[in-house]
């Protein structure tokens, strides 16, 4: 098969580490990053312009992207992968979970690939 970078690929998850925690993620398509951040978006009448709140977009889709980690409560029990779940824990870690989730997405093809 040609190289084709539009086409989602079935294999593309792969492993980040966010304070010594493994976490799986996987690449959303488009439609599926778009719905993540539906809850984000918001219509000002007033100014007749759509509104999105940034953070809690970033935080939708990091969540969504999110396929299994390695999370625990203090009995060392898995924490379930839920909005309410990362919005509980710690600012810091949740910052950089999101930031190397964004990154992991943002370099999954090449300048060389979509030039091809």
């Amino acid at each position: 098969m040609a190289n084709k970078p539009w086409l989602k690929q079935a294999s593309e998850g792969k492993f980040i580490e966010v304070m010594g925690a493994k976490i799986f993620i996987k690449k959303l398509s488009f439609g599926e990053s778009r719905r993540a951040i539906e809850p984000a978006m918001k219509f000002n009448p007033r100014t007749q312009q759509p509104e999105i709140d940034v953070t809690l977009a970033n935080m939708l889709r990091a969540v969504k992207s999110i396929e299994k980690w390695e999370l625990t409560d203090e009995h060392d029990q898995e924490l379930p992968i839920t909005f309410e779940t990362v919005e509980n824990l710690d600012e810091e870690f949740v910052g950089e979970l999101i930031q190397k989730i964004t990154e992991a997405n943002n370099s999954g093809v090449s300048e060389e690939e979509k030039k091809n």
